[in-house]
Formats: structure tokens, C-alpha cells, sequence
């Protein structure tokens, strides 16, 4: 009897220490989560703005085309060939090119945090005999939406 209430014991401490190191894997895994979709957020957020600062530009860029072209036709019978002229086409080309420059680092940023957010929903894993639930594919579905411009 004394036997067998020693090998419960033992047997009870075992499955403890495994109740222990499984509920310090979950924990780990919830924080990780918790910070991946802060991170998503975050990025999301992010990439909001740039969006938008992207979508203002462009905005902002046809319309310094269209006053280009205009005073372009207005200078030129103005002034034909006059130094005033051609300084003036030469500071509104620059202009142009800072805004195109401009649009481009932002198109480069969006693409930039669009790898960064796939690769992170792409290191999220789901470990299995670790946690009965499965909450990894909705932060990844939240993820693909957010790229396509919804919001959850």
C-alpha cells in the first residue's frame, strides 16, 4: 500500500511539473500573440498613413502638372527665352521631381511594412498539444485584410 501511495505521489508530482511547464508554454505563446497583433496594429496604423500620404501626393502632383503645363504656355509667350523663364521651368521641374522622389519613398515604405506585416503573420505559428485554441489564423486573416484596406 505504501508502495503504490509512493508511486502516486511521484506520479502526481510529474504531471504537476508538466501542468507547470505547459501552462509557462502557454503564457509564452499568449505574449508573443499579444505582441504580434500589437505589432499588426501598429503597422496597420502605419501603413494607413502612408496610404494616405501616397494618395495626397499623387492629388498634390497632378495638380502641380496641370499649373506646370499652364504656366508653362503662359511663360512662354510672356517671355520667349527669356533667363526669368527658363529659371522658373527649371524650379518647377525640381519641384515635380521632389514630389515624384517624395511619392516614391512612400511607395517604397508601403512595400517595405507590407513584407515586415507578411512576414511576421508568416512566423506565427499555431503549436499544437500546447493551447486547446487556435486564435494564430484570425490575426493572420485580420493581417490579409488590413493589406487589402479593410478594417476589422
Amino acid at each position: 500500500m505504501m508502495k503504490r501511495i509512493g508511486e502516486l505521489k511521484a506520479e502526481n508530482a510529474r504531471l504537476k511539473e508538466k501542468s507547470e511547464c505547459q501552462a509557462q508554454a502557454i503564457d509564452a505563446f499568449d505574449k508573443k500573440l499579444r505582441e504580434a497583433e500589437a505589432e499588426v496594429a501598429r503597422l496597420k496604423t502605419e501603413n494607413s498613413g502612408l496610404r494616405a500620404g501616397i494618395e495626397s501626393l499623387e492629388r498634390v502632383d497632378n495638380k502641380v502638372i496641370a499649373r506646370l503645363k499652364e504656366e508653362n504656355e503662359q511663360l512662354f509667350f510672356a517671355s520667349q527665352g527669356s533667363v526669368k523663364y527658363v529659371d522658373h521651368q527649371m524650379a518647377l521641374a525640381r519641384q515635380a521631381t521632389e514630389h515624384h522622389k517624395e511619392m516614391d519613398r512612400l511607395k517604397a515604405e508601403v512595400e517595405r511594412l507590407t513584407k515586415a506585416g507578411d512576414a511576421m503573420a508568416s512566423i506565427i505559428k499555431y503549436e499544437p498539444g500546447v493551447n486547446t485554441f487556435d486564435p494564430v489564423p484570425d490575426v493572420v486573416k485580420r493581417w490579409h485584410a488590413a493589406k487589402e484596406g479593410k478594417q476589422p
